[in-house]
């Protein structure tokens, strides 16, 4: 695994632009982690989780996470020769033999790898869905956070992306690519919130008014007023107010 690593780490460095970005922050290139140690099985923290997904005998798990590992292989040598498609096959397979086993971080992995394939397609949205897997076998695994992260930017959902970093920063507080991140879009999410809320403030503004005009009133008769001690607010009505005209009397 090692060897695939260095291996797929070398063709990154070696491609475009996209490939070389993610080869240092850990949306491309492919995990190596998690395999042969014998240690991928449970922590003990998902009791409920593995209730719900009936796990076959102990037998059976080994045997499968001994096919998984060998499909993980094949998958890492053929991603550090740049074939995506064929090392995301390889991938999908040992996803297939791990199900059902108790090898959590394992499978965490196999999704995240072939998510880095994914990336490497610019499939972006299998991209997010196949780190929310790995996330959801390993709830700290900083790599897929980082890769759905970066794929949530190119799908131009850069709230979602936002909260990743965030994530990747809380669970490694020295990333500086996941600070820079932060920094970067921070302020453009709230610039975009705060143009979502003045549309919604619009639209309902314009709502109401659809409904007192056929009173003869606008929004424009009420005025919020705040009180400076207590700091809450008092409608107060207008009937000189603008718009409607106060065409409504008795």
């Amino acid at each position: 695994d090692k060897d695939a690593d260095e291996a797929a780490s070398a063709a990154l460095h070696s491609g475009d632009g996209n490939a070389a970005r993610g080869s240092g922050d850990g949306t491309a290139a492919a995990d190596t982690d998690g395999g042969g140690d014998g240690g991928g099985g449970d922590d003990g923290d998902d009791d409920d989780d593995e209730k719900s997904e009936s796990l076959v005998d102990e037998a059976e798990q080994e045997e499968r996470i001994g096919r998984a590992r060998e499909f993980k292989a094949q998958g890492n040598a053929l991603f550090a020769q740049r074939r995506w498609h064929d090392a995301a096959e390889c991938y999908s397979d040992a996803i297939e033999a791990a199900a059902r086993t108790a090898f959590r971080r394992e499978r965490a992995v196999y999704f995240a790898n072939r998510a880095a394939c994914n990336v490497q397609l610019e499939l972006w949205q299998e991209a997010v869905d196949d780190c929310t897997e790995a996330v959801h076998y390993d709830d700290a695994y900083v790599k897929a956070y980082y890769r759905r992260a970066s794929a949530y930017e190119r799908l131009d959902k850069l709230a979602a992306a936002l909260d990743d970093y965030s994530k990747v920063l809380e669970l490694d507080a020295r990333s500086t690519a996941a600070r820079d991140k932060c920094t970067h879009l921070a302020p453009i999410v709230r610039a975009r919130q705060e143009k979502e809320k003045e549309e919604m403030i619009g639209k309902l503004k314009d709502l109401g008014n659809s409904v007192l005009g056929k009173f003869g009133l606008s929004l424009d008769n009420f005025q919020a007023v705040q009180d400076p001690n207590s700091g809450s607010y008092s409608i107060s009505f207008n009937p000189q107010g603008g718009g409607g005209g106060g065409g409504g009397g008795g």
